[in-house]
């Protein structure tokens, strides 16, 4: 699988989030393209869940089982989450 951010809706449009990437061979990889930035703020990662949820391709079919993913922390191209963000995931 692969996850991504560039390029952006803006620059190519996959259709939706989630789905097969083909190589000119055939071969494919089962690829994500992050919605929206995976940046945040240092405190609670609240923003972010509900963009996450916002954007989740409903489409897919997992219906009760849905999953999203929630890019957080701060930094950019390497960043990591900070102590006020795990503490805003545990509440």
């Amino acid at each position: 699988s692969y996850t991504f951010l560039r390029p952006g809706p803006h620059e190519s449009d996959f259709g939706a989030s989630l789905f097969w990437w083909e190589a000119p061979d055939g071969s494919r990889v089962l690829a994500y393209r992050i919605p929206f930035e995976y940046g945040s703020p240092g405190g609670s990662v609240d923003g972010q869940t509900e963009k996450s949820l916002a954007s989740l391709d409903r489409s897919v079919g997992f219906g009760e089982n849905a999953v999203a993913m929630v890019f957080y922390g701060v930094g950019n191209h390497g960043g990591g989450p900070t102590i006020a963000n795990i503490e805003s995931i545990h509440r």
